[in-house]
């Protein structure tokens, strides 16, 4: 087996290896439905096909200092996903097979990294109407031990 070959059969093993190593996984909430269907509401809809399209909000609050009785119906949606990632780095011998020198390298050491993706969806409703909405994002990671 010549070098070229050595290396090629060496680099497709550790690619393998690594790329293996690194599975995401997804775990939606099931605190809500909201999700993306927020895109799915229109100005105008009643507060029924809201209710059908999004379930019920996790909380009501009027809007304070107006007049025309606006009402805010709160929705969270919280996504988690999981990664591998390289915390940091040691040192490990490692044996030339071509040279039969000794020389150190550098591999990664991973963790598990936990991202948790909250939607705060908040509806603006008048006259069991709907007139408006907001989309907010809070992202939070997490070194999982």
């Amino acid at each position: 087996m010549n070098r070229i070959q050595f290396v090629t059969a060496l680099f497709t093993i550790l690619t393998s290896a690594l790329l293996t190593a690194c599975n995401t996984t997804e775990s939606p909430s099931a605190s809500n439905a909201a999700g993306d269907s927020v895109l799915d509401i229109a100005k105008g809809s009643s507060t029924e096909d809201l209710i059908a399209l999004l379930g019920e909000p996790k909380t009501i609050k009027a809007y304070e200092g107006d007049p025309e009785n606006v009402t805010i119906w709160i929705y969270e949606t919280e996504k988690s996903q999981t990664d591998m990632v390289a915390y940091e780095t040691q040192e490990i011998p490692y044996i030339d097979p071509i040279t039969g020198e000794e020389r150190m390298i550098e591999e990664p050491l991973y963790k598990a990294e936990t991202k948790t993706r909250t939607q705060i969806t908040q509806v603006y409703v008048v006259d069991e109407k709907v007139i408006g909405w907001k989309v907010d994002f809070e992202e939070k990671r997490q070194l999982n031990n």
